[in-house]
């Protein structure tokens, strides 16, 4: 696990040269992490190395510089991959990617041509994010740090409101108009001749409708089992997330199939499904299993807490795991397996071939409308929304239209699913094994019929005839989707239906007024904006939803 930040340029300004010095500061918020630089007349580069993965990330000879973050996994060792991409030649990087069963950004730079070239790969689940400045290209695998540069940025609005709606913003977008993130399976190369980008790798170009669904179980476990062996490597002791659905218990099972011994963390709240349900689990295989309560679910990651809590003085545990800084995660199970975002109303958009009624489907599943009443020329960004998503879903004329939705939510929501957490690895210093994004399952989930998939009924059958015993004690489900049929008398409660509590609505209100006083008051309605604090701070009627895309409008535009 590493971060980087650097500058090319044919020619070094003084200006160029105080963002050295920022790019320095800045790539960490911990003014005593050791920083690594390497320098020539055209590129300066600096680097963060937190060891996670108990191998080098970084090497160097005369000719060439390659860092890895995150983990190629063309084997098990991070060490053993990265000696090969510093002797393999730059021609035979992308047939060499192609193999690469992790989550990664590979940095080359070739020394004597001064070319810098970055991959990363197929859903560009470890992004970088490029600029250009007065003739030189900024590069970072960091948002954050481009606020620190004291360069004028301007807001991208309509990413702002794509983050505020969805979550994350679509295409290539982020909320500077002039910073530009990675795209899923890119590579960018930089040279004295300026930037160019392209994809080596598209999803919308491997075989679909291609399997069966008994050779679609069978590839789905073959490419599972392989891809959590090359991430264990020669653990054999670890520790996982584990929540109340199937993702992570499904890495859990397999993990003590392999005689691995693991711990297990959960982060939520009482009485929940999420926490009632995984303990459940952990008692039945006697697995030592650690109940975190916590007020903040949704707005803090499980990264974030867990990299808090997870430290040699809290548990004894900590000193017989061979690499106390990963941890396993069960991200990507539910959306690239269960499908837990394609319903029957995008189905049946998706039949009558209309992407606009696709688009509209989603809106309305993801709950991305924006009140009239709330936000000036709500109207117009609610149709560039819906514009940019279809333009998303038309990208791959070639494809059904379901397989371009498919395809629309791996390379935009699963795109940055991770990149959140990743802005962060400087303070929780953790890096994770996503299995459920390995190569392999995805290009079983692309080759076998998503009508056969959908609501979690390819992933059930799976488990049923692999890992019957994950299914002994009862789990969350999606509403919609394939049922638990285990009787429980354990909660109803999902963590989705938590409600906020009065001082979390009191906080939103107190964001939102702040809000009519700041820079961007003339975005709203003022009157109306007023009268939605009132009624929710005196529990008349709970506004809370509105107020909270307010809080997160405000969050993504610049101070």
């Amino acid at each position: 696990m590493s971060l980087f930040a650097g500058i090319f340029t044919s020619t070094w300004t003084a200006s160029l040269r105080q963002l050295q010095n920022k790019l320095y500061q800045h790539i960490s918020r911990d003014e005593k992490e050791q920083r690594h630089v390497y320098q020539d007349d055209h590129l300066y580069l600096c680097r963060v190395d937190f060891n996670s993965f108990a191998d080098n990330s970084w090497a160097e000879n005369e000719n060439q510089c390659v860092n890895i973050v995150g983990h190629t996994l063309l084997s098990s060792s991070l060490s053993s991959d990265l000696r090969y991409f510093s002797t393999l030649p730059l021609n035979d990087y992308v047939s060499a990617l192609k193999q690469a069963k992790g989550n990664f950004c590979l940095l080359n730079y070739q020394k004597k041509a001064a070319q810098l070239h970055l991959y990363c790969d197929s859903l560009a689940m470890r992004p970088y994010y490029v600029m250009e400045y007065q003739g030189a290209v900024i590069i970072s695998s960091c948002l954050r740090l481009f606020e620190h540069l004291g360069i004028e940025l301007n807001a991208d609005f309509d990413a702002v409101i794509e983050i505020a709606l969805l979550g994350f913003p679509l295409k290539d977008k982020t909320r500077y108009q002039e910073v530009k993130c990675a795209v899923p399976g890119e590579y960018l190369c930089v040279s004295g001749h300026g930037i160019q980008r392209e994809r080596y790798f598209r999803w919308a170009d491997q075989p679909y409708d291609c399997l069966s669904e008994a050779q679609g179980i069978q590839r789905l476990q073959e490419g599972f089992v392989e891809s959590v062996n090359r991430y264990r490597g020669e653990d054999k002791c670890t520790f996982s997330t584990l929540s109340g659905g199937l993702d992570s218990r499904v890495i859990v099972t397999e993990l003590l199939a392999q005689s691995c011994a693991l711990h297990c963390f959960n982060f939520s709240t009482p009485h929940t499904q999420d926490l009632d349900y995984a303990m459940q689990f952990a008692q039945q295989f006697r697995i030592p299993f650690h109940a975190i309560t916590v007020k903040e679910i949704q707005s803090v990651s499980v990264e974030s807490h867990l990299g808090h809590y997870w430290l040699p003085q809290n548990y004894a545990y900590y000193e017989k795991v061979e690499r106390p800084r990963v941890c396993w995660s069960g991200n990507g199970g539910s959306v690239c397996i269960g499908h837990v975002y394609i319903n029957e109303d995008i189905v049946q958009a998706c039949e009558e071939n209309d992407p606009y009624a696709v688009a509209d489907a989603y809106i309305d599943q993801q709950l991305a409308r924006i009140s009239s009443r709330l936000l000036k020329d709500a109207q117009r960004y609610q149709l560039q929304l819906r514009q940019t998503i279809v333009d998303c879903l038309l990208a791959y004329p070639h494809l059904p239209l379901l397989r371009s939705f498919q395809l629309f939510l791996w390379e935009n929501d699963q795109h940055h699913h991770l990149a959140q957490p990743a802005e962060n690895l400087d303070q929780y210093r953790l890096d994770f094994c996503c299995p459920f994004y390995s190569p392999d399952i995805l290009s079983v989930m692309f080759g076998v019929s998503i009508e056969q998939t959908m609501n979690h009924r390819f992933y059930m059958k799976w488990l049923g005839h692999y890992y019957p015993h994950a299914l002994l004690t009862p789990w969350q489900t999606y509403p919609g989707h394939e049922v638990c049929p285990l009787n429980s008398i354990l909660s109803s409660r999902t963590q989705w239906q938590l409600s906020r509590s009065y001082t979390k609505k009191c906080k939103l209100v107190k964001l939102a007024l702040s809000a009519l006083l700041g820079q961007h008051r003339h975005l709203y309605h003022r009157s109306s904006l007023i009268l939605q604090c009132i009624l929710t701070a005196c529990a008349i009627r709970d506004c809370s939803a509105n107020l909270n895309l307010v809080t997160k409008i405000e969050r993504g535009l610049l101070k």
